[in-house]
């Protein structure tokens, strides 16, 4: 079952190789996403709110669960990893 379109939100900015690669991983799966811009220097109220604790990028929205850039890069590729293979 595909995910019906405004499901997912990907948060984050084109200038980032982690937004990049989530932006890569939701096309290849053929999600449909709606793309959030943040710009570098100023941070929204919904990223701070989605990522309280480390106020980073990206963070991906399915719904009301949300999945957020940690420390590493690889924490966030293989959350959205996991995430993206659930049927």
């Amino acid at each position: 079952e595909k995910m019906a379109t405004g499901d997912v939100k990907l948060i984050g900015s084109w200038a980032s190789v982690y937004v990049m690669r989530a932006s890569i991983a939701l096309n290849l799966k053929s999600i449909s996403y709606e793309f959030l811009q943040e710009t570098y220097g100023s941070k929204s109220e919904l990223l701070l709110k989605s990522n309280p604790v480390y106020k980073k990028m990206p963070v991906l929205i399915h719904a009301d669960n949300r999945f957020a850039s940690q420390t590493s890069s690889f924490s966030t590729s293989t959350t959205l990893g996991v995430h993206l293979n659930r049927p």
